[in-house]
């Protein structure tokens, strides 16, 4: 068991069973740099098969975590071994200098792994050493050195003498009460975290006997398990907001940003002063049911960088389905291929949800008496075209309805006495040309309609007074946004229009909306939008509203939001403050020279721009427009033959994290040796279609005495590159390389690797050609021989 402090950093020790200690540390580091990994001593493994276990760490902690596992028993042939790998000299004589080699193991390791079995009465001596770390070289943990140790071990001695839970015994029932099903321990034990008191336990223990649930095809003892779980939830809308992902499909990666707007829609969020709030309300929401292990989450992230999709193990979904068909109501039809609507008797009068999302339902009949429910989700039903105009007429306790990916073409007449509405989402409606006036949905807030072909507004927009989130991407048919309707909504805080017909522009004529009505606006927080000319462009940034934004996106001139430059810079990398430049049909000179670049740019893509040279051109000086800048995207530029003009220019990109260059047909080198010490975060390398380049990095005659690096380059990516013949012209030290990439560069014969300049354990991956690769010319046929099993044709 943990003890309770696990949402606090790692600052002190941890107990328990190797697979949690795992799923920690990786909750904890997935989203920092890569470093190394060892795992030389495998004993002492108590409770689960070593190769198993060890296989396990090493696949899930590959080039991330510098870290090690040691065997408290100590097998010193091992732990020299360890320490050698690791630089270390030692020669033991017996195990008396075990004290000595923990001193040398724990000076160079961020975490260390103890795996004890049964010891004996030997184990106090370690105890003793382990409680008082500076006897055996253990820093003391605190935020500065960031040290972390962990104990692995079945161990009630070994729990109580680490002060970890103190219910050692009533942890040995509950496990046996939970029939050693990893699913349910885990749950029960998650419920159980901090419980100090004895008292406590024994109730638990008493509660887990008694709560037996009967569910037809299912082991009782499980569900009744993992009912003690959901039962132990801190309070009623937790329980609400859980219930609620059953009405996803199984395995369903339900978008938590969607989630947490249904939660508010729902009442269980309360509706704030502003959409950040209630999105961080929704959030620790999120994180105690992930702590709960009610929910699975995933490495994806959102543009803030929070978690963005979550999912429910099958049988827990099994479970909330369970709990729904009694109180609250749900009915479930989730993914089950129904064709026909549900049967009368199927909507009972007390149904709060309804999912019938992605099945063939072709037509909705009826007049379903459910004047309580309060979700509909229809979504994923592509055959539906036709909804009956009363089928809304008893359900007037809406709030959220789902209608996406749906063939219908208009909503039914019914649908618009539905006064509680919160959120309506309408998104890939393709057969959506436009939609009906919306003027009595005072209360909704949310308003999606992306990717549908309406060719204006729904009229009555801007009578929706609560309004706080509008969603217009990629709607390539809508020609005009009228004038007057943004002031109207005073409540707007989230505007998105990525891939609209309309692009936003100065000096507009009458009917439509101008940049200055954005400017104007004193609510909005996110923007995503795209403009059309340089001068509405610059009043928009020149008038300090982006510095303001929370997270923006704005596109000037012709931008393909599908492109690569899209997917590779904004959707995957989490930035939130992008820019992208696109032809607008300026000279490129001349737009660079005039346009003007928010300070607090995370994210910019360069695209199609005639004339342009350099990227100095584009912002005088670079250092106050770029300060921020992580991820740089270059594409079809076919003037572009420096980045960086000299080593001066390309200080303002000390924070660059990944940088993606295409169809930069003049460019014949990437940067220059000089330049790689101010690229000291460069983690991700993309380069392709580049005709005549000929070195990424090249000598530029400058004698240096010490080795150059690019210390967090973990992935490169070189792609048709005709006349490439060398990545490094001259050594480079990339320890963190992880993955490297090569296709279409037949005059690149050597690969810049030798044992002095990466780290091969940490470099797991080369993907290419086989007759390229067998071509390969190497100084150290030893590194070859290493490499030989990692690379992928």
């Amino acid at each position: 068991m943990w003890n309770d402090e696990m949402e606090e950093p790692f600052s002190s020790f941890y107990v328990g069973n190797g697979w949690e200690i795992r799923r920690i540390i990786l909750r904890k580091k997935r989203l920092e740099s890569k470093l190394n990994v060892n795992f030389p001593a495998a004993g002492g493994l108590t409770s689960l098969p070593s190769e198993a276990f060890v296989s396990s760490w090493s696949h899930e902690f590959a080039g991330r975590l510098s870290l090690c596992h040691v065997d408290i028993e100590f097998d010193i042939g091992a732990t020299s071994h360890m320490l050698n790998r690791h630089g270390i000299r030692w020669s033991p004589d017996s195990g008396r200098n075990a004290m000595k080699a923990f001193r040398k193991i724990f000076s160079v390791l961020e975490i260390v792994i103890l795996t004890h079995a049964d010891l004996g009465e030997n184990i106090n001596s370690y105890l003793t050493s382990i409680r008082a770390p500076r006897r055996i070289g253990i820093p003391e943990p605190n935020q500065t050195n960031g040290f972390k140790l962990a104990i692995h071990t079945r161990s009630i001695t070994v729990c109580r003498g680490m002060e970890s839970e103190k219910n050692s015994e009533g942890g040995e029932l509950i496990v046996k009460e939970c029939g050693c099903l990893p699913l349910a321990i885990i749950t029960v034990g998650r419920a159980l975290r901090g419980v100090r008191d004895v008292c406590v336990w024994r109730n638990a223990l008493n509660e887990l006997k008694c709560s037996n649930t009967e569910i037809d095809g299912m082991d009782d003892c499980v569900f009744s398990r993992l009912m003690f779980s959901y039962n132990r939830l801190r309070n009623d809308r937790i329980k609400d907001c859980f219930l609620y992902c059953a009405l996803y499909p199984e395995d369903y990666m339900i978008n938590t940003e969607q989630l947490i707007e249904n939660w508010v829609g729902e009442g269980w969020i309360d509706e704030m002063e502003n959409t950040e709030r209630e999105r961080d309300k929704g959030y620790t929401i999120l994180m105690e049911l992930l702590d709960s292990c009610m929910i699975k989450g995933y490495d994806s992230v959102d543009l803030a960088g929070r978690l963005g999709t979550i999912e429910l193990h099958d049988l827990i979904r099994d479970l909330a389905i369970n709990i729904t068909r009694v109180s609250p109501r749900f009915m479930v039809k989730a993914r089950e291929y129904s064709k026909e609507t549900p049967r009368v008797e199927e909507w009972v009068e007390n149904m709060k949800r309804v999912s019938l999302m992605d099945n063939k339902i072709k037509v909705l009949s009826g007049q379903p008496m459910c004047p309580q429910l309060t979700t509909l989700f229809l979504q994923g039903n592509n055959r539906l075209t036709e909804i009956s105009n009363s089928f809304f007429e008893n359900m007037q306790g809406l709030r959220v309805v789902d209608l996406s990916q749906t063939q219908i073409n208009s909503l039914p007449e019914s649908f618009f006495a539905l006064k509680n509405l919160r959120v309506l989402r309408l998104d890939s409606c393709q057969n959506l040309h436009k939609v009906p006036c919306l003027a009595t949905l005072k209360h909704l807030r949310v308003l999606s309609l992306d990717r549908t072909l309406i060719q204006e507004l729904p009229q009555g927009i801007e009578e929706l007074v609560n309004l706080r989130k509008l969603r217009l991407n990629h709607t390539s048919r809508l020609n005009l946004f009228p004038a007057g309707i943004i002031p109207k909504l005073t409540l707007l805080e989230e505007l998105e229009m990525v891939g609209s017909g309309w692009r936003w522009r100065s000096n507009t004529m009458r009917a439509a909306a101008d940049i200055k009505e954005i400017v104007e606006s004193t609510k909005i927080t996110r923007l995503r939008l795209c403009i059309e000319d340089v001068n509405g462009f610059n009043n928009l940034v020149g008038s300090g509203k982006v510095s303001a934004l929370k997270s923006f996106y704005i596109a000037l001139g012709k931008i393909d939001p599908y492109a690569l430059v899209e997917s590779y810079l904004f959707w995957n990398l989490g930035c939130s403050k992008n820019v992208v430049v696109g032809s607008t049909g300026v000279v490129g000179e001349s737009l660079a020279s005039n346009l003007l670049l928010p300070r607090n740019v995370e994210g910019m893509g360069i695209e199609d721009v005639s004339n342009v040279t350099s990227l100095s051109q584009f912002s005088q000086p670079p250092n106050e427009a770029w300060a921020n800048l992580e991820v740089l995207s270059l594409f079809r530029l076919p003037n572009l033959r420096a980045i960086f003009d000299g080593v001066g220019s390309i200080e303002a990109y000390v924070h660059l994290k990944r940088l993606a260059v295409g169809d930069c047909n003049q460019m014949k080198s990437l940067f220059s040796l000089g330049q790689l010490k101010t690229l000291q975060n460069l983690e991700n390398l993309n380069i392709r279609d580049c005709a005549l380049m000929e070195n990424v990095v090249a000598d530029d005659g400058n004698a240096l005495t010490t080795m150059s690096s690019l210390p967090k380059l973990g992935y490169i990516h070189i792609r048709r590159l005709p006349e490439l013949k060398s990545i490094f012209k001259t050594t480079v030290a990339c320890y963190s390389l992880y993955s490297i990439t090569v296709s279409g560069c037949p005059k690149l014969k050597k690969l810049p690797f030798t044992t002095r300049n990466i780290s091969l354990p940490t470099l797991k991956r080369i993907y290419g050609d086989r007759e390229w690769w067998d071509a390969l010319e190497w100084g150290d046929p030893d590194v070859r021989v290493q490499l030989q099993d990692r690379f992928i044709s």
